[in-house]
């Protein structure tokens, strides 16, 4: 992603908890892309698993990523691909914080 680009998602899924605090499940949702010059949005899914155990709290998810509509400098763009995320809880910031690597193609 291009420098001071923000990536926003929006997205449900199905999750089930196991006794010990464990949990897995699938998501499906939307995309944005707000990068300089224009914006990309799409669809996207994958898989989500964790622990929502105090102290041990993290979310491991994956899936993949397809491009529906552009903006600006991004109207035309075809693209698709794959992601993953690992985060963990942050008690001072209030919300899970962590790595999300993008990966895809581009026409």
């Amino acid at each position: 992603m291009p420098a001071g680009s923000v990536l926003t998602t929006l997205h449900d899924g199905q999750i089930a908890l196991r006794p010990e605090g464990y949990f897995a499940g699938s998501l499906r949702g939307t995309f944005t892309l707000y990068a300089p010059g224009g914006t990309l949005s799409g669809n996207m899914s994958g898989r989500v698993s964790g622990r929502a155990v105090p102290g041990e709290d993290y979310i491991s998810d994956s899936g993949t990523w397809t491009s529906t509509t552009g903006t600006g400098a991004l109207a035309k763009t075809k693209a698709g691909g794959t992601w993953d995320a690992y985060l963990v809880w942050d008690d001072v910031a209030g919300t899970y914080v962590g790595t999300i690597t993008i990966r895809g193609t581009h026409q």
